[in-house]
């Protein structure tokens, strides 16, 4: 067996030891309960001797993690810490550990609304299959550091090594605690985010091109805007029909193709956008995916058989192929389609 390149094992040892001890801070908060989101949203105050105010709230939450908070609402402290001059991040951390403090999913926050200063208390929102993500995000670790050592001075497997530990650390949880272990979260999140698009096909791992779209109605994402991912094919021949087709996981394949079918009748129109990249959900269905869900779509838009019959034997083919990232809007425990407003259960997603 090859030895393994001193690049390569500075790779292996020290992410290795980053990811370890990522996971281990992950099982502590999930063991104390306090691996959990603040359910509170907050925007930064205009100057250094402000406070910050209330924004909204998380999609769909009880009353009991919103408290007696209002929108607009001025958050002056939560614990035994002064808000003056802090913003979203430095509000999460401190939320943090004012729960660490109290040894319970919940902290008390001190707001002012109207000139009146009150007190009310926030649950946090615990996490959905903590231990199913470190296990997922733990096996992708392990084999890629065996392919690592296994396919030394391999591209492929490099760069396999570098994307599967990213996306271990992305989904590795371990805010809350003292306040500089949340922002050492933030820093590894954002970092470990991936900014390209990825597809692996056997042992060759490709970029693909992509866009977030931006639509006239949600030009400006907020915490209601949910960017679902959609692929673009182009036609393999001149003046052929393109299509669009759904890169998101959705348990009911009826809604996937109900949109590969309205999107490919009427291509959404859309513009680039530009600026800070908003959190989006990431694929799982791949181009080849895509093309076969192409096909069925097309099928399916032939009502009489003879027309059904001449579709299956002229499958339409695809050459290129791009990933779209579509924004939308979020109303209840709906996703609403910017194009034809058809309501996406959310919940059918997960």
């Amino acid at each position: 067996m090859r030895r393994l390149r001193t690049l390569d094992a500075v790779l292996l040892v020290s992410l290795l030891a980053l990811w370890g001890v990522c996971a281990a801070l992950h099982v502590k908060q999930l063991v104390a309960g306090q691996l959990a989101w603040v359910g509170v949203y907050v925007r930064a105050p205009a100057d250094a001797d402000g406070f910050p105010r209330v924004s909204g709230f998380w999609p769909g939450a009880s009353s009991r993690t919103s408290g007696a908070l209002a929108v607009g609402d001025r958050v002056l402290s939560v614990g035994d810490s002064d808000l003056r001059g802090v913003g979203p991040v430095g509000f999460v951390a401190r939320t943090y550990a004012a729960a660490a403090d109290e040894r319970a999913a919940r902290a008390s926050l001190t707001y002012e609304r109207a000139g009146t200063t009150a007190h009310t208390t926030i649950d946090l929102i615990p996490i959905a299959f903590p231990w199913h993500l470190l296990l997922i995000s733990g096996g992708m670790v392990a084999v890629s550091a065996l392919l690592l050592t296994r396919r030394p001075d391999s591209r492929a497997g490099r760069a396999f090594f570098l994307l599967a530990i990213a996306h271990a650390l992305h989904w590795t949880f371990f805010f809350g605690g003292p306040p500089v272990q949340t922002y050492a979260w933030t820093v590894i999140f954002f970092c470990a985010s991936c900014t390209r698009a990825w597809q692996i096909h056997g042992v060759d791992l490709t970029e693909m091109p992509y866009e977030i779209a931006q639509v006239g109605a949600v030009a400006k994402p907020d915490a209601a805007t949910v960017h679902l991912p959609f692929w673009r094919l182009d036609p393999a021949v001149a003046g052929a029909d393109g299509a669009w087709v759904p890169a998101f996981r959705c348990r009911r394949l009826k809604i996937l193709h109900d949109l590969a079918t309205r999107f490919t009748a009427k291509p959404p129109v859309y513009q680039a956008a530009t600026g800070e990249r908003p959190s989006a959900r990431g694929c799982f269905y791949d181009a080849e995916d895509a093309a076969l869900l192409a096909r069925f779509a097309a099928v399916g838009r032939r009502r009489a058989p003879e027309a059904v019959k001449a579709a299956a034997d002229d499958e339409p083919g695809f050459t290129g192929a791009r990933l779209i990232w579509i924004p939308f809007k979020r109303e209840g425990q709906s996703l609403i389609d910017p194009y034809s407003g058809l309501a996406l259960q959310e919940a059918l997603l997960d």
